[in-house]
């Protein structure tokens, strides 16, 4: 199987043990290898939100949608709605 895939695999089972920062790493090697592609971006950005780093979701979101302005525009309109979810009263501005 490829490089790719590897990573993957490696990213998933890293994820899988709650070992969050090997994961990441293995997103991040991906990101230059796939240039252009949601995938590895995808990936690591739900993983930054699922452990809570969203200021760090939110960049890799900026660098996706420098690669691909409308689906990276419509992907952090989506990342702005979820975090106004859990976030409600930093919407509001209270």
């Amino acid at each position: 199987y490829s490089r790719e895939e590897h990573h993957y695999f490696l990213a998933d089972l890293y994820e899988q043990r709650n070992d969050y920062a090997i994961a990441e790493q293995h997103y991040r090697i991906l990101i230059p290898m796939q240039k252009g592609f949601i995938g590895p971006y995808k990936h690591l950005w739900q993983l930054l939100e699922k452990i809570g780093r969203y200021n760090d979701a939110e960049a890799v979101l900026f660098q996706y949608r420098f690669e691909n302005n409308r689906q990276g525009a419509n992907e952090l309109n989506a990342f702005y709605r979820r975090v106004t979810v859990h976030f409600p009263m930093m919407a509001t501005g209270n």
